[in-house]
């Protein structure tokens, strides 16, 4: 049967983020919805001593989408978070196996928010061997109505089915009546719970665990 979901991008997220990816054969990113301020859009944290992230964005239209948001490149920002990283993990087991991946993503001054986060999810979906296509809401040609790109992309991807978290539906991000009147077939995914020792950013999991952390993730999800 094949499954797809849409999930909202993050900024170097927890671990718990990933596990969304281990049960859909495709995975949207939504990056046709507004952007907001102060969000995890742009903002993360270096959970070992709390250090914060942040990615500088241009102010040039407050309600664009996060796939028109340009990426403003003022005062060596993505030198700064390179340098932080390395500072709070480069004693880390497998932080030299990775950190160049990391590295090689910053060096290309993405124009666009979307696609810098894309490269980072695509990049730790890649190293935890996680097994789904992961696409971009814009090039999918999703629009301001949701319920109706997701029922058009199931038409288009064989009648999928689309698997949705109850907290989408609780806060309205989604109105699941909608898609199932359409005769869309869908599933509740069941809420997964990392344990707090493990809910590290991603970057600091990745860097302790390496080749492990895949097993790991999905022995925490299971």
């Amino acid at each position: 049967m094949k499954t797809f979901q849409i999930v909202t991008p993050e900024f170097l997220p927890q671990v718990s983020f990933f596990s969304q990816f281990l049960k859909s054969n495709t995975v949207v990113i939504a990056d046709h919805i507004q952007y907001k301020k102060r969000s995890y859009l742009t903002r993360s944290s270096l959970l070992k001593n709390k250090q914060r992230l942040t990615i500088p964005v241009k102010h040039n239209g407050i309600k664009k989408a996060i796939c028109k948001k340009e990426v403003a490149y003022v005062e060596n920002w993505d030198r700064k978070h390179l340098t932080a990283i390395y500072h709070n993990y480069h004693v880390l087991p497998f932080f030299d196996d990775y950190y160049y991946k990391v590295e090689e993503i910053y060096k290309k001054h993405h124009k666009y928010l979307n696609q810098l986060l894309f490269e980072q999810i695509k990049l730790s979906i890649d190293i935890l061997r996680i097994q789904c296509d992961v696409k971009l809401a814009s090039n999918e040609g999703f629009n301001a109505a949701m319920e109706d790109s997701l029922i058009q992309f199931s038409k288009n991807h064989g009648k999928a089915t689309f698997l949705y978290k109850e907290e989408d539906i609780k806060h309205g991000f989604i109105n699941l009546g909608k898609i199932q009147n359409a005769e869309v077939s869908t599933r509740a995914l069941a809420e997964f719970l990392i344990p707090s020792d493990d809910n590290k950013n991603i970057l600091e999991f990745i860097f302790a665990y390496g080749p492990e952390a895949a097993f790991i993730l999905r022995a925490a999800s299971s």
